[in-house]
């Protein structure tokens, strides 16, 4: 299982977080200066979307009546590679 580290970080920009953070010792040694660690959560990493056409196979097996698929093809791919570039993956 995967998971995704969630936390608030105040006025700090993505650029200083990002040159901040450059690896798990970093984030081990410098995370104070940017959170307080009482409101970090864990958040399971989102599962990938299937087509479109499976979403909706998915619906009618399990007894929702809609007449469109949940979500759009473009909208499935755009889900599904950021959760790729998250994870390093092609």
């Amino acid at each position: 299982m995967k998971a995704i580290l969630v936390f608030d970080v105040g006025e700090f920009t993505y650029e200083a977080i990002e040159q901040y953070f450059t690896g798990d010792i970093a984030l081990h040694l410098g995370a104070e200066r940017f959170c307080d660690f009482k409101d970090v959560i864990l958040q399971p990493m989102p599962e990938e979307l299937p087509s479109p056409y499976m979403a909706r196979q998915i619906q009618i097996s399990v007894g929702v009546q809609s007449e469109k698929p949940p979500y759009t093809e473009d909208y499935q791919k755009g889900y599904n590679d950021c959760i790729y570039e998250i994870l390093g993956e092609e």
